[in-house]
């Protein structure tokens, strides 16, 4: 697994308006236990990201664009993942976890809505400088997953769907997730 210790600047580079990048020391993952897929030859860089108070942990794959970025499902977290990543290259992997889950801040469910999780990922998308991007939405990932694409196609070269489902309304869509489509 990828851990590394925390590198901090004292300049912090702003990716965007509401993402805020920390980046961590690399790790090399080519020895890592857990993955049992080929040697993985990339760096692991782990990141944080700001959103809205808390902090959003990603693990950082470098590799050919566009990205894949892999969405959890629950009560899973980015490490679900591991397996996976070295089959995926030479092409550049993001995981990171929920608002919640795995290595990232915890929030008060009673404020969570759920327009927060697109807003979550519009944050990695953005702190990352990831202008298109190939999404994988695995188990409750997938809906998130489905309604980025909806709500924001032109960032989505293409949805990769695992073990997952579908039941949104019309209803849920004008529960402000429409303010995240480009203008």
């Amino acid at each position: 697994m990828c851990h590394c210790a925390p590198r901090f600047t004292k300049t912090p580079t702003v990716a965007s308006t509401s993402a805020l990048i920390i980046e961590q020391a690399p790790t090399a993952t080519g020895n890592d236990h857990d993955h049992n897929g080929p040697e993985l030859s990339s760096i692991c860089r782990e990141r944080s990201v700001t959103h809205d108070g808390g902090r959003l942990y990603v693990r950082d794959y470098p590799g050919l664009s566009p990205a894949i970025v892999a969405l959890h499902g629950f009560p899973d977290d980015s490490h679900i993942y591991n397996r996976m990543i070295g089959r995926l290259a030479p092409q550049r992997v993001v995981a990171f976890d929920w608002v919640g889950y795995g290595r990232s801040t915890r929030r008060d469910s009673k404020q969570f809505s759920a327009p927060d999780r697109q807003r979550e990922l519009l944050a990695v998308l953005d702190g990352l400088e990831l202008e298109q991007v190939v999404l994988v939405g695995r188990d409750a990932g997938g809906p998130e997953a489905i309604d980025f694409t909806v709500t924001s196609p032109v960032r989505v070269a293409q949805l990769v769907q695992l073990n997952t489902y579908y039941g949104r309304t019309a209803r849920h869509f004008g529960a402000g997730i429409g303010d995240l489509r480009p203008q």
